[in-house]
Order: structure tokens, then C-alpha cells, then sequence
């Protein structure tokens, strides 16, 4: 009984953390790049465990999909995590810029709008 129980416990230890396909190896690649691009920038570490764990949980859903026969829908899910990975990239690069203070200004025009005990709707200190 015992080593029936550990068996079952090696196994599911190993598909908690060996991942089958080739999309779910992608999907954690693209997960550690952009980890690293955040821990560059000097994100909290909750919000790289936040990373973590939903780039961890694409690529079990990845190998879901595979096993369910649902190919298309997982390439579709890289396609997804690879244009975020290029957009963290981008916005490393300075490629936003001339954005950010569009933006600033209309966040702004949306907080002057807001009469509520003078709270602003979008909080933008520090963040663009």
C-alpha cells in the first residue's frame, strides 16, 4: 500500500512539473523571458510570482489541450504569450514613449472628470 501511494505521488509529482509538449516548453520559455524582463525593471517580487504561476498554469493548460485534441487552440495560446513577451520587450526598448504621455494626459482629464472625495480613478503616480 505504501509504495502504491508513492508511486502515485512520484507520478504526479512528475506531471506537476515535466512539461510534454513543445507548445508548453514554449509557453515557459516565454514565461522566464519575461520574468527576467520584469525582474530587470525592477518589478515586486509578488508580481513576478504572479508571473510565475500564471505562465506555470498556461503551459499545464497547454498540455491539457494537446492531450484533449485541441492542437490549434494551444498554438494559439503561444501565439498570445509570445506577443506579450514582444510587447515587455518593446516596452524595455523605450518603443512606448511618445505614448506614454498621451496617455499620462488622458488619464489625467479622466481623474480632473472624477468629483468623488477627490480620489483619482486611475492612480498614475510612478507607473508611466
Amino acid at each position: 500500500m505504501l509504495n502504491y501511494i508513492l508511486d502515485k505521488l512520484q507520478d504526479y509529482l512528475n506531471n506537476f512539473f515535466v512539461f510534454k509538449t513543445t507548445q508548453s516548453k514554449i509557453a515557459i520559455m516565454c514565461g522566464i523571458i519575461s520574468i527576467i524582463i520584469s525582474s530587470i525593471d525592477g518589478i515586486k517580487l509578488i508580481e513576478i510570482l504572479g508571473q510565475f504561476f500564471s505562465f506555470y498554469f498556461i503551459a499545464r493548460n497547454i498540455d491539457c489541450l494537446i492531450y484533449g485534441s485541441c492542437v490549434s487552440k494551444s498554438w494559439f495560446i503561444i501565439l498570445v504569450l509570445v506577443f506579450g513577451v514582444l510587447l515587455s520587450i518593446a516596452y524595455r526598448l523605450n518603443y512606448f514613449k511618445k505614448y506614454k504621455f498621451k496617455i499620462k494626459d488622458n488619464i489625467e482629464k479622466i481623474n480632473s472628470i472624477n468629483h468623488r472625495e477627490n480620489k483619482p480613478i486611475f492612480n498614475i503616480k510612478n507607473k508611466i
